[in-house]
């Protein structure tokens, strides 16, 4: 797999791929097969696109998704 680009990224966070409304670097670093530097700076880029909200400083914690689109049945 290559490198995500950050809209890739995006485009798949706001589809609430976990079903839970929030989303981990660890669940970035599964899905797109990057370390966790790069899932870590693409979390950050979501935060600061306010994607998802801030960290709340406990390690670990996924993140809420604050903007959600809704998938389209098939």
């Amino acid at each position: 797999m290559n490198k995500p680009t950050y809209e890739e990224v995006e485009s798949w966070v706001v589809l609430n791929p976990t079903g839970d409304g929030c989303m981990s670097i660890a669940t970035l670093q599964r899905r797109f097969r990057i370390g966790y530097q790069r899932a870590a700076i693409l979390m950050e880029q979501l935060e600061n696109n306010g994607i998802v909200v801030p960290w709340d400083g406990v390690a670990g914690n996924p993140r809420r998704i604050k903007i959600m689109k809704q998938r389209k049945q098939e």
